[in-house]
C-alpha cells in the first residue's frame, strides 16, 4: 500500500519535474500561430491591394500580440524570428528541444 501511494504521489507531482524547456501544447500552438503570423506579415510589401494591405497589417499586429505573450511566458527570440528559451548558462536564446520552427 504504502508503493502505491508512492506512485500514486509521483504521478500527480509530474507536471511540477518537468522540463521548463518543454512547452506545453498550448504554448506550442501558439508559437505555431506566431510563425504563421510573422510569415504572413513578412510578406506585406508584396500587396498591391489595399485589403491585402488590410490583411498583412493585421498579421503584423497579431504577431506582436503573440509575441509578447510569448516573451512574459518567458520565451525569447532568436535567429530573426524564432521561438527559444534562455540558456541558463549563457543567457543566450536557444531552440526548443525536438520543435522544427517550419512544421
Amino acid at each position: 500500500m504504502k508503493s502505491l501511494i508512492v506512485a500514486a504521489a509521483l504521478l500527480l507531482s509530474g507536471p511540477a519535474f518537468a522540463s521548463p524547456q518543454h512547452p506545453t501544447p498550448a504554448q506550442m500552438a501558439t508559437i505555431d500561430r506566431y510563425h504563421n503570423e510573422f510569415l504572413t506579415c513578412r510578406n506585406k510589401d508584396a500587396s498591391n491591394t489595399k485589403a491585402a494591405s488590410r490583411r498583412f497589417q493585421k498579421a503584423c499586429d497579431r504577431s506582436y500580440e503573440l509575441t509578447r505573450k510569448l516573451l512574459k511566458q518567458g520565451f525569447c527570440l532568436y535567429k530573426y524570428y524564432n521561438i527559444g528559451r534562455p540558456d541558463k548558462n549563457s543567457g543566450e536564446c536557444v531552440a526548443l528541444p525536438d520543435h522544427d520552427p517550419g512544421q
